[in-house]
């Protein structure tokens, strides 16, 4: 199942998740950040109300984060410092790694640590034939985070090279913006998808400036792109959230379709299910893009359903949180020959890689929800899947 972006008082998709649970229809939850809006709020008490309402779910099956701007931190705030005279930086992601690290019960860090990451912001875990990706999209915008880039882009190169698609022959990429969306003329799905894309500017990213601060033309010099190395890896499906609405591609390739079908897909698909229980839908103010394969303009509420039926064929589903019944869907299919994972042009990929982590080094001298299920979904008002199929 995929979502994003869910509070706990705006008709959310917890009860409908809850009861796929009930069916013994979801094994595994990956929330890809905005959490609770917010952790931290009215000194985590908002947090806890959250995570309480979520237990019926947290507590049966696996249920991982991944970071939103919602967990970034809080930035000053006038009642803040009038009560206890401190200024917010934000971007620390306070209440995240104090509930999901080392100042909570640490799983979460284990198991990020188990992929080879040394933090909470990018990991990687196997579930039952799907390999999952969760990366801090937020990085590629804000310059107090672009120290994290370098690290986040090397670690996902050698990742990806690493999948072993035999016995993982899906990967799902979960990040909380998109790299292909709709909305408005606002930066979000403009310069701030395009910078996750093709990469920050260069120029901003040694002016310690923002991403959106600096003006880009085609020619602009770009760093730590995460498009290539998706599309080199063969990515299935990139999951996001952040705006409010549910909207799918085509596959899609450096901005070109490659098919206007999902049969055999020559490239990723981008799912934006940012709409799992927020107050205020992002309404589309423009035309559907030629990526534009589907979108709700009812804007309601709703969380993803995937069905991995074998190795070379799933089934989505977006899922109305109101009465469990089936907003959306399409099959997907991939002949896996095509899809292995290319090492020559990785490895290009990842020496370039470690030629931009040299900045790191040498500078630093040192998170709309996704939820994974596995089995029928049965009770939901779904046709159940053949004998054998994996739900997401």
């Amino acid at each position: 199942a995929v979502g994003g972006d869910m509070g706990f008082n705006a008709g959310c998709s917890i009860p409908s998740i809850a009861r796929a649970v009930d069916a013994s229809a979801v094994h595994w939850a990956v929330h890809h950040g905005d959490i609770a809006y917010d952790l931290d709020d009215a000194c985590g008490t908002h947090g806890d109300m959250f995570l309480r309402a979520l237990q019926n779910i947290s507590t049966r099956i696996p249920y991982t984060f991944g970071m939103g701007d919602h967990e970034e931190g809080r930035q000053q705030d006038d009642s803040d410092v009038e009560h206890t005279g401190l200024q917010m930086n934000g971007y620390d992601y306070e209440s995240f790694f104090g509930r999901f690290g080392n100042g909570g019960s640490g799983g979460q860090l284990r198991m990020a640590q188990a992929s080879l990451s040394t933090t909470l912001h990018f990991f990687s875990f196997n579930t039952r034939h799907v390999h999952w990706i969760v990366l801090n999209s937020n990085a590629y915008l804000h310059h107090q985070l672009y120290w994290l880039l370098p690290m986040q882009h090397a670690w996902l190169s050698n990742d990806l090279r690493s999948v072993n698609r035999s016995d993982t022959p899906w990967v799902f990429v979960s990040l909380h913006r998109s790299m292909y969306c709709v909305k408005n003329n606002d930066n979000e799905c403009n310069s701030e998808m395009m910078a996750i894309r093709r990469g920050i500017p260069a120029s901003a990213y040694h002016a310690h400036v923002n991403t959106v601060d600096v003006p880009v033309t085609n020619q602009t010099e770009r760093l730590f792109a995460l498009e290539p190395l998706l599309d080199t890896a063969g990515v299935d499906i990139i999951f996001s959230g952040h705006t409010h609405h549910y909207e799918r591609s085509w596959p899609v390739q450096d901005g070109a379709v490659q098919q206007q079908s999902y049969t055999n897909a020559r490239a990723p698909v981008y799912v934006v299910a940012g709409i799992a229980g927020v107050q205020g839908a992002d309404e589309f103010e423009l035309p559907p893009a030629n990526f534009t394969a589907y979108r709700d303009e009812t804007y309601t509420v709703s969380w993803g359903h995937v069905a991995i039926h074998n190795a070379t064929a799933l089934t989505y589903r977006q899922i109305r949180a109101s009465n469990s019944t089936v907003l959306d869907s399409f099959i997907l299919t991939k002949e896996r020959s095509n899809l292995q994972l290319r090492n020559d042009s990785l490895s290009e990929c990842a020496s370039a890689s470690a030629e931009q982590t040299i900045v790191w080094i040498m500078s630093l001298a040192v998170g709309c929800m996704v939820c994974v299920a596995i089995g029928a979904l049965v009770g939901v008002h779904m046709s159940s899947p053949v004998n054998g199929d994996s739900l997401l």
